[in-house]
């Protein structure tokens, strides 16, 4: 179980620096603007387990409220595995994350990457494509990520499916993770995570 929780979290994990651009848990139009939350729900596959559970992304700002530095995350899993995710992916590239209690909502294995990645690449009208090296000092780890996305084709600023691949250094294993999203609400909450992040 704990390899398959590091496995998630490296998924999940990613800052950017080489080529410019940080981790973005979508592409920019299809991510929430000040004072709102997105909700999915979803089923999907983390490498050969079938999960399901709820997706929530927000802006993140700075001490004026008023401007976005970046987007949070919070994944809640059941099925073949069952967890809480919370990240934090900054603009200056900085990708904090960490698994949740789900007893005391407090974060646990707490870790940070660097994430180089390309913009979210439109290559087809419903299909984006991004690609991130993974940096991690403690302990030292390189990789890299692939994602796709589809948009909806009745609503072009929504998701559809979601898929990734991590693949770390010297490591003859990927992590798969895939999401067909089920709903999506429009929210002012997010839920409640004790963490310094």
């Amino acid at each position: 179980m704990q390899k398959l929780n590091i496995a998630l979290v490296f998924f999940i994990t990613i800052l950017s620096k080489i080529n410019g651009n940080p981790f973005l848990f979508f592409p920019k139009h299809m991510l929430p603007s000040l004072d709102t939350s997105f909700n999915f729900t979803f089923n999907g596959h983390m490498t050969t387990m079938t999960v399901s559970g709820i997706y929530t992304v927000e802006p993140v700002t700075d001490q004026d409220m008023k401007t976005i530095i970046g987007y949070r995350n919070w994944q809640s899993y059941t099925g073949e595995y069952t967890g809480i995710f919370y990240g934090v992916s900054y603009f200056n590239g900085t990708y904090l994350q960490a698994l949740i209690d789900p007893n005391t909502q407090e974060c646990t294995n707490v870790f940070s990457e660097v994430l180089d990645c390309t913009d979210w690449l439109n290559t087809a009208i419903v299909k984006w494509d991004s690609r991130c090296s993974i940096i991690r000092t403690d302990p030292p780890i390189t990789g890299e990520m692939i994602l796709a996305l589809r948009a909806s084709t009745s609503d072009l600023t929504r998701p559809s499916n979601f898929s990734g691949t991590v693949t770390i250094t010297g490591s003859p294993d990927k992590s798969t993770i895939t999401y067909d999203f089920l709903s999506k609400t429009v929210q002012k909450n997010f839920p409640y995570v004790k963490c310094y992040f």
